[in-house]
């Protein structure tokens, strides 16, 4: 018979599931971020009706796309702050794409702003 768990529920008093405490607040991140998954599962087949893959195909290809889009411009818009404050090089090469390298004379100031965040 399987354990079904009901967060904050307590009979006379006893804590049901005193071996193991789940709270309420992460039961309900589980199930949101189920329910996304199942979302960005199903926008995928919607947008390409033809897929099919394996657990290991989908999480690597399908939701690799999901997440690259919209990153791409959140790494553009960083990387243009970086530049801004000198932390970053920007070269545009013969190819005409633009490289991004660390500014080596700020080498000490990134690894100060990177010990910060610790």
């Amino acid at each position: 018979m399987p354990l079904v768990l009901l967060c904050g529920l307590n009979i006379l008093g006893v804590a049901l599931a005193t071996a193991r405490t789940i709270d309420c607040a992460s039961m309900n991140q589980i199930k949101e971020k189920k329910k996304q998954l199942r979302d960005e599962i199903l926008q995928y087949l919607i947008d390409h009706p033809k897929a099919q893959d394996t657990v290991k195909g989908i999480v690597t290809w399908w939701f690799l796309e999901r997440t690259i889009k919209p990153r791409t411009t959140l790494v553009e818009e960083v990387l243009k702050n970086l530049v801004a404050d000198g932390l970053v090089i920007a070269h545009k090469g013969s190819d005409s794409q633009i490289r991004y390298k660390m500014n080596r004379r700020r080498r000490k100031q990134i690894i100060s702003l990177l010990q910060q965040k610790s």
